[in-house]
Parts: structure tokens; sequence; C-alpha cells
């Protein structure tokens, strides 16, 4: 029998039995939509302390109150927050409190004001959302179901809340019923759920939470147990999935009990929600994984958003801008008044634009039948990396140059968008145009972006080491900028041209990036812990190559480490296998980099493969040790199926 949760006030009646599941709510924004009846409530507790910060009379505005609720849980560390940020107030008696005994003090008095009047509006207003409470009448109803609410609010508040709309006979019957006050640390911290997984003494897999905010969902997933959103107020438009979340609901009117706990189901399910009419489709998976954060930050994403893809406009912009730099180069001052008045205002206006008909024009009239809602804009303009190079490595160049014929460099644009439409049509003859190109230029592309990251880093290098002070303040730039500019695009490269040799340009299928958050759940603490250690020795590698590279002026040990981590090398396995030449571990790090060139060319790697069993075959006398060949094949099939199977963009 699950372990009940006792509160002092309630005599607990649950008829859980042998419980399968847990349900867990969450109470702000998910049983009640109370939102902006807490921010009218901090603002009457502000307004009757007669706070000030500066001149002015503290007040949280709507906007900020949406900021504010998605980036701390519970009241008093928002008081705290805000205070840090943007100053402790004054009062009219007082002057800001300095100590922090002092501080605790003003906003334990805050919170109690803050707790009143909130209760009066409870009173008034509050109601539940539709939905919640027949699904938790759902949920008390089924023995094997335990059913339990997590709130971050304080108990007063929560009390109220919970009194007044879900009611002393629901309440009575529930397995867990925690407020913050309950808890050392708040959401986004998991501590409660942690909690509220041992008092009902399932798995965390086994508990469903329902949250409306990205921080009570940041907690949910630090537990590591599935979270339905059902967004409210400020939420509706935050990347609920990618934060985590299994499935985001507008509400749950529709939502039945049977469609989360199937009978005979191991884990709470979604499939069976994803057909409800209100349900959000998740975002398109993002197709450049397995590439990390470390090599690709997805904020890199705003400089070829802003750029955009090049048209003729942009196209002359460019050109002239480069005669601009040309004939400035007696004046600069001519030259930086052309980019900050006339260059950067209009990329400004057709960024704007293409933004604006984006978010108006193309998401409300994506296809309905797509599993996937569309991308973000910026990760829609991922491929303008293309547009970007072409623009500042050939029409800049080309107009500073002047000569005879430069002009024609223009038409550079036109022709772009004309290969892009002929790419995007059907036909056998445009997808393997399509695929050809892909791997042509894929390979040229990331030639041209190594070498010019390469050159780069070289010219810093030799800048630091005899440019005196100027030298060392420019350095460390052109490094930066040549990760930015040229090694984090030059990542994206390899999976295309993998995805383009394989024929899987147009699958649409789960990336790896979304199947390592699905079994993110599942990894025991070893697993961390390994994953720890790894980041650690990680960074120490990193160090030890940047060190290496400005000892020696060579950029070759920063590009080593480019490779090391664009094939998921582990710096400590290729560390031990390096020194301890001939053993197992060298074994397996000659059989892992075997494996990561077959992912990236399976079928010239099948080929290959085939042939060198064949070789082997007759000198199987001579070694005993050597893989038969029906194994090698199988195992080579494998590695290519998988290629195949998941695709990365």
């Amino acid at each position: 029998m699950a372990t009940r949760a006792r509160a002092a006030t309630l005599v607990r009646a649950s008829n859980t039995t042998n419980a399968r599941f847990a349900l867990l709510f969450d109470c702000d924004g998910v049983i009640v939509e109370t939102e902006e009846l807490h921010r009218m409530a901090y603002n009457g507790a502000f307004e009757a302390f007669g706070l000030t910060i500066g001149d002015a009379a503290l007040h949280w505005s709507v906007e900020y109150y949406d900021v504010l609720q998605n980036t701390v849980g519970g009241g008093k560390p928002k008081m705290k927050w805000h205070f840090k940020e943007n100053g402790w107030p004054n009062t009219p008696n007082a002057p800001a409190p300095e100590s922090d005994a002092d501080r605790d003090a003003l906003v334990d008095a805050l919170q109690d004001k803050k707790t009143e009047i909130y209760k009066k509006i409870v009173e008034e207003v509050a109601v539940a959302r539709p939905g919640i409470l027949e699904l938790m009448d759902e949920a008390i109803a089924d023995p094997s179901i335990a059913v339990g609410i997590c709130s971050a609010a304080t108990k007063a508040g929560f009390e109220k809340v919970v009194n007044s709309v879900v009611g002393q006979e629901r309440l009575s019957k529930l397995d867990v019923l925690m407020a913050g006050d309950d808890v050392t640390k708040k959401k986004p911290d998991p501590l409660i759920y942690n909690l509220a997984r041992d008092k009902v003494g399932l798995p965390a897999s086994k508990c469903l939470v329902i949250e409306d905010s990205i921080v009570g969902l940041r907690a949910a997933v630090g537990a590591n147990m599935p979270c339905l959103i059902t967004p409210c107020g400020s939420n509706q438009d935050a990347d609920f999935m990618g934060e985590g979340a299994s499935c985001v609901v507008s509400d749950v009117s529709e939502v039945r009990l049977a469609m989360l706990f199937p009978e005979n189901a191991q884990e709470p399910q979604f499939d069976g929600v994803k057909g409800v009419s209100n349900v959000r489709a998740p975002e398109r998976p993002d197709t450049i994984a397995p590439v990390s954060d470390a090599l690709y930050p997805r904020a890199l994403d705003g400089v070829p958003t802003f750029f955009g893809r090049l048209n003729p406009l942009t196209a002359v912009l460019l050109f002239y801008t480069g005669a601009m730099l040309r004939e400035s180069r007696e004046v600069p001052i001519i030259g930086l008044q052309w980019m900050l008045l006339v260059v950067v205002p209009t990329f400004g206006a057709l960024y704007a634009a293409r933004r604006w008909w984006y978010e108006h024009k193309v998401v409300p009239n994506a296809s309905k039948e797509s599993k996937y809602r569309p991308m973000g804009f910026n990760r829609a303009c991922r491929s303008a990396w293309i547009d970007f190079h072409i623009g500042y490595m050939l029409l800049v160049p080309a107009g500073a140059y002047g000569g005879e014929g430069s002009s024609w460099w223009v038409m550079t644009a036109p022709a772009l968008m004309a290969l892009r439409w002929l790419g995007g049509r059907k036909g056998k003859v445009f997808k393997m145009a399509r695929r050809v190109s892909a791997i042509v230029f894929g390979v040229l592309g990331t030639a041209m972006l190594l070498i010019s990251a390469s050159t780069t880093i070289v010219k810093a290098l030799t800048a630091l080491k005899g440019g005196g002070s100027v030298g060392i303040v420019l350095a460390p730039f052109a490094v930066v900028t040549s990760y930015v500019l040229y090694l984090a695009p030059a990542c994206l490269l390899p999976q295309a041209i993998s995805r383009a040799w394989t024929n899987t340009l147009d699958v649409e299928t789960e990336s790896a990036e979304s199947t390592a958050k699905s079994t993110e759940k599942d990894k025991t603490p070893e697993e961390i812990a390994k994953e720890k250690k790894k980041k650690r020795v990680n960074l120490i590698v990193t160090f030890i190559a940047f060190g290496t590279m400005i000892a020696t002026g060579s950029d070759i040990p920063l590009l080593i480490l480019f490779a090391i981590q664009l094939l998921k090398i582990d710096p400590e396995e290729l560390m031990n296998a390096v020194i301890n030449k001939g053993s197992p571990e060298r074994a397996e790090m000659e059989q892992a980099f075997a494996d990561k060139f077959a992912a990236i060319l399976p079928r010239a790697t099948k080929k290959e493969s085939s042939a060198t069993e064949r070789d082997d075959g007759d000198d199987d006398d001579d070694d005993d040790t050597k893989t038969p060949p029906d194994q090698t094949t199988a195992e080579t099939s494998e590695e290519n199926a998988s290629s195949v199977k998941t695709p990365s963009a």
C-alpha cells in the first residue's frame, strides 16, 4: 500500500492499494489559474508597506511578473531575487535593510501581508481550471493510482486555494499533499517531487507530473519524472518540449485517465493524449544532433538568423560595403558610419520583416497533418549560414577588389535562390541533384571552413607572440571569431553529408538528441557519476590543448580537440589507449574510430569491410585473434542500419 501523506487538518481516507502509478498535480496555474491573483496580492503588499526603490514605488507589471514567474519558484524567493537584482526597497520609516536578518524579516512580513491579501482575492474569484477536478476525481476513484498535490506556494496561501477550490472531501482522499513550506528548496529544485515519490513508494518513471510553467517542468525533469504541461497565462508560448516535457495540452478537459495510464502499461503513455484536439504538437526535432552544445551552441543560430538568406538587395548592399571599405581606407570613420547607419539598420529591418512573416504567416498556415509544429524562427534560419559565408567571403571582397567585371558577383544571390528553388522540387532528378550537391559542397565547405579557422588561429597566435599589448587583446578575439564563424558551423556539415550519403535527407525521424533526453531518466547513479567524470576530463583536455596551442604557436592541438569532440571520442579512453600500447583499451579505441567513420560514410565502409573480409578469409590461419567474417559483416550491417535510423542534418 502506498505511504500516506499527513496534514494536521485532515484525516486521510485514501483508497489506494498496490499503486501502479502516481499522478501529481501542481497547484497554482494547474488547479487554479492564479498567476494574476498572486501578482495583485504582491503589489497590494508592496503598497501597504509603502515600498520604494529609488524614487519609484515598487510595482510588478504583468510583463515583468511573466518573466519572474518563469525564473523563480516560490513567493519569498521571488522577492529576494527581485531585490537582489534591483536593490532592496526603502519603507517610509526606514532605509533599505542591510543585514541578512533585517532583510529576512522584511521578506517574511511582506509574505504574510501578501498571503492575507491573496486569501481574500481567492475567496472572491478563484475557480478550478476546466477538466482538472474531473481528472483528479477519476484518479482518486482508481485504487491503483496514487494522487497528490505538490505546490511551491506557502502553506497558508496553498491551503486557502485547495480548501476553497479542491474541497475537504477530495483533499482527505489524497496520498500526498505538500506545500512550499514542507521543503527546504523550492522549484525548480526537484526536492518536492523526490519527497512525493518516496511517500507513494514508486519509482520516478511511474510518477506523472502535471505542471503549467517552465519552473515546475524543470523540477519534474530534475526528478526524472514524465511531465504533462497545461500552460496558462504568460506560459502559452514557452518552449516546453525543448525543456523536456512529455506532452503539452492547452487544457485537460478531453484528457482521460485511461489515456495516461492504459491497462498493462509499465509507464505513463501519451499517444492517446496526442489525439486530443487541443494538444500542442512537439516542435520538430533538432536534426543536427548528436552534435553537442559544446561544438555548436544553439545560440549561434542568431548569426544566420539576423543575416538571413541572400537576395538581390542584400547582395548589392554587401558588394557596396566592400567598395565603401576600400574607399574609406584613409578615413576609417566613413566606413564605420556606413556600417552603423546603413548596413546594420537595413539587415535589422529585413530581420524584423522576416520574423513577422514567419510567425504570422508561415506558422499559422503550416500543414496540420505533420506530427511536428513548425520550428522556432532561429532554428528555421540555420541554413542561412551558407548565405552568410558567401556574403562576407565572396561579395564583400569582390566589392573591395573593384576590378573589371567584379560586379557580376552580385548575381550569386539570384543563382543561389534558383538553386534553392530547384532543390525544393519533387522528383528523382531533383532528389539526386540535391544529394550530390549536399555531398560535394558539404565536403568543400568543411575543408574551406577548417582552412579558414586554421589560418585565423595561426595569425592570432603570431600576433599574440609578437604584437605586444595589441596582440594580447586581439588574439583571443580572433580565436573566438574563428570558433564562431568557422569551427562551429563546420560541425553541422558532416551530419548533412552523412544524411545525403545514406539517402535520408527527406526522412523525418526523432533525432539522437531527443532520444538522449528520453533515456536521461533511466541513468543509474554510476552512469551519472561517470558522465560527470567525463566532463571533468574533457575540461582538463581542453585546457591542455589551448595551453599547448599557445606555447607552440600551432593550431594543430585545437583542431585535434575539435576532431575528438566531433567524433565523440572519450578523452580518457584515448589517453589510456595511447599510453597502454597494445592493451585492450587501445583495441577498443581503434574499433571506436572505425565505428565513427563507418557511421559517417557507411556505404563506403561496407564495401571496404567486404573486401577486407575476403582478404582476411585467406589469411585466417595466420592470426587466431581476427574476427570471423560473418561476425564482421553482421556488425557492419548493424552499424549501417543504425546510421540510417538516426539521421542528422
